[in-house]
């Protein structure tokens, strides 16, 4: 049983028979692919990085509310405004010798998560007698303690809002030294005030005659970038609705984030790779381009005798894009190998702020683009080669044919102008 004739069988046909001349074309296309798929890798290592950036700064909440109310965010919850939230207990405050106050207090599991607590040495305090302190507040604190030395402060208890006028001395054990939030929040809201950087264990409770303050860590309902907007007015209106005070609400979320951190080493490393990447992209699809046009120009007396058969321009262009895109297929596999293993070196050699984190999403839109950028390349010299007209390869065949039956004699002397009438009479008649 004979086989169909189609565009398939027509390109496997041709990329089985002329493996070798496809070399240069294969390093063109798997180049193109690899400095496309980086582009969007390191766009998404970016945006990776400065998530995690984030994080490490300011914490996992999108929002922090001060002088909360269980009941405030059990309604929040109801009305889908708010998702994952815990409190932090306020049980009081620690001054330096200034009179600057420090909030202390006690978190539960889920709410050092959502605080995303870091510890630069030590843990967080397990005893009633332990106390861990954020990097910047240990500083002011005049503490030139490290983990494990007695720390004495001078401690307030909480009265709800405000704390006791009463200061007395308190001596603790310093379990841990966290990682900065509340200096980085500060540069957010001037209401960060209150926000806890002095932490107790979980189980300490608050001194007679105290009351504890709560403090709310929170996510919204539709965790969403894009749609953190619409999320900040809809939960402003509950508040104002509740009797909330809005003052007391510090959105510490990835917008206010950006905004205040633009200057970052982060984002001027990234534009610059991407840049450099999207002008080797540039390239190698001129090199695509260029060893397709020298590959096809090959393939002139192929593409006259289709032509000659009937072959209009649109089924030229389909048999011979099909091996681009056959080639670009089997390239793909290896060029985002490649581009993964480019952009982790890359962010290793820049540092430990850059995050690689790839997603099956980002990869599979570097195949659909890598693929897009082999086919617009090659665009270019198919659409070329698909103007060839069949009297014009019939004509080039013949030439061909004479200059192979035509025997050249050398000679020591020869007139130029005599070679080149001749040619053209044997030639061109």
């Amino acid at each position: 049983m004979k086989k169909k004739l189609t565009v398939n069988t027509l390109a496997l046909g041709n990329l089985r028979h002329r493996k070798r001349q496809y070399a240069s074309l294969i390093i063109g296309i798997i180049l193109a692919m690899v400095f496309s798929s980086s582009v969007l890798l390191m766009f998404s290592s970016l945006v990776a990085s400065v998530y995690q950036q984030e994080k490490d700064s300011i914490g996992n909440q999108n929002g922090i509310y001060i002088n909360a109310t269980q009941k405030l965010f059990a309604d929040a919850a109801g009305k889908q405004l708010v998702g994952d939230y815990a409190f932090a207990r306020v049980v009081g405050e620690v001054f330096t010798e200034n009179d600057a106050a420090y909030t202390v207090a006690a978190y539960d599991e889920k709410a050092a998560q959502l605080a995303n607590i870091q510890f630069i040495a030590g843990s967080y305090p397990q005893k009633e007698n332990e106390i861990a302190v954020e990097r910047s507040t240990l500083a002011r604190l005049d503490a030139d303690a490290s983990v494990g030395d007695r720390i004495t402060l001078r401690f307030a208890v909480q009265d709800g809002a405000d704390h006791s006028p009463q200061i007395n001395e308190k001596t603790y054990i310093l379990s841990g030294i966290a990682s900065n939030k509340l200096s980085n929040i500060s540069g957010i809201s001037s209401q960060s005030n209150s926000i806890p950087s002095v932490f107790v264990s979980e189980d300490t409770q608050i001194e007679p005659g105290g009351r504890e303050m709560l403090v709310c860590y929170f996510n919204y309902y539709d965790v969403n970038i894009f749609s953190n907007t619409e999320n900040y007015e809809k939960l402003s209106d509950f508040f104002l609705d509740s009797g909330a005070d809005l003052g007391n609400w510090i959105p510490a979320d990835s917008a206010s984030f950006v905004v205040n951190n633009s200057n970052n080493g982060v984002y001027t490393a990234s534009v610059f790779i991407i840049l450099f990447a999207l002008v080797l992209l540039a390239a190698s699809c001129l090199g695509i381009v260029n060893a397709f046009s020298t590959n096809l120009n090959e393939r002139k007396r192929q593409i006259g005798m289709l032509r000659t058969v009937g072959a209009t321009k649109r089924q030229i262009i389909m048999i011979f894009g099909r091996e681009a895109f056959l080639l670009s297929l089997i390239c793909t596999p290896v060029s985002i190998a490649l581009s993964c293993l480019i952009v982790k070196v890359g962010l290793l050699i820049l540092g430990e702020k850059f995050v690689f984190a790839p997603d099956i999403r980002v990869i599979i839109l570097c195949a659909f683009v890598g693929i897009a950028c082999v086919m617009l390349a090659a665009l270019i010299p198919l659409i070329k080669a698909a103007n060839v007209t069949p009297v014009q390869s019939v004509r080039n065949i013949s030439i061909t044919r004479k200059a192979a039956k035509k025997k050249i004699k050398s000679r020591k002397s020869f007139v130029p102008s005599d070679l080149i009438a001749k040619r053209s009479l044997f030639f061109y008649g």
